[in-house]
């Protein structure tokens, strides 16, 4: 089994005997946003940071898994009309996934799983992970959890619900149900849900083809069927997330470089 280690907790002689051995860095990117009248603004943190905590079950490769410290503060712009958002331009929180590489690779670490949790930033992971294969020769896995396939009895649940709705709500009711107000959780319908009923490609999810602000699809800036989660429906996702992202830093604990580089590694 992987032993898992957070690195801020790490001395720097403790961390250079560890990266000795097969070792994986997962990193937590979420945002500081607003959610909703019902939801935290650390909603996409803490959701990230609760999948990484659940995988920890199913990973059954041996080596050391380094925890990094999580980046909370994201690229939100979409959200800046609510109180409470902070947002980092486009460029900056790519430079600060850069660092975060630059440094791991100076200290002997070339495997990285980025585990993103908000919606408006699974372009940086791409550009950021490109750049460090390139530049640094690592091998970085792009964990954007939104955009994997749910099992049947999970799919299409809430097929507007994007952002606070049910999906979210109910992983935060079972992760933290102290920080959800399901009083204030009610319906929140999308604008893309309407569209998507009269027009060909403008639609939520692929088909939605213009960019748009949060309070652009809803007034309170959410979308979806929150006042419908529960906690046992959140237990069954982060089920379901957290097996698949335990098998991935699994996977990439297990592989060999020179399957995905060539031969030259």
């Amino acid at each position: 089994m992987a032993d898992l280690r957070s690195w801020e907790t790490l001395t720097s002689p403790e961390l250079q005997r560890l990266v000795g051995g097969r070792c994986v860095a997962v990193l937590a990117m979420g945002a500081t946003e607003q959610h909703g009248p019902h939801l935290p603004l650390g909603t996409d943190t803490m959701i990230a940071r609760g999948l990484i905590d659940r995988a920890r079950q199913h990973i059954d490769a041996t080596g050391t898994v380094l925890m990094l410290p999580p980046l909370a503060i994201g690229k939100s712009s979409e959200h800046t009309s609510f109180p409470g958002t902070f947002t980092h331009e486009p460029e900056t929180l790519l430079d600060m996934v850069r660092q975060i590489g630059v440094g791991l690779a100076a200290s002997r670490i070339h495997r990285l799983v980025i585990v993103n949790a908000h919606g408006g930033q699974p372009q940086i992971v791409d550009l950021a992970a490109q750049d460090l294969r390139d530049r640094h020769d690592m091998l970085v896995v792009r964990a954007n959890y939104m955009t994997w396939p749910l099992p049947p009895h999970l799919a299409g649940l809430d097929p507007g619900g994007h952002h606070g709705g049910m999906m979210e709500t109910a992983i935060m009711l079972a992760l933290h149900p102290d920080l959800v107000d399901m009083t204030q959780a009610g319906t929140f319908s999308s604008v893309a849900t309407s569209l998507a009923t009269r027009h060909r490609r403008f639609g939520h999810g692929g088909r939605l083809g213009f960019a748009w602000r949060a309070e652009d699809l809803n007034p309170e800036g959410v979308a979806g069927r929150a006042g419908e989660a529960t906690a046992s429906l959140g237990e069954e996702f982060l089920h379901h997330f957290g097996q698949t992202l335990g098998e991935l830093i699994s996977d990439a604990l297990d592989i060999d470089r020179r399957e995905v580089f060539g031969s030259g590694h």
